[in-house]
């Protein structure tokens, strides 16, 4: 659903909104964030990495996702 946030299963204190859809490049566009952090991230994603995102964020750093 876009526009409403989420925590990831794997990490409750990561939270994400999808944003969009970028057809062209087949991405999602998330805004990142962590719970108690005033500083969110955009991100486009393909499938592969935003269901990496989502199950294996220990795979992902915050301040790497510019």
């Amino acid at each position: 659903k876009l526009k409403s946030w989420y925590q990831t299963p794997k990490d409750k204190n990561i939270m994400f909104i999808i944003v969009g859809f970028d057809q062209n490049q087949m991405t999602v566009k998330l805004h990142v964030t962590e719970k108690g952090s005033n500083s969110i991230k955009a991100v486009d994603l393909d499938e592969e990495q935003f269901n990496n995102f989502l199950h294996q964020n220990s795979l992902f750093s915050l301040e790497d996702m510019y």
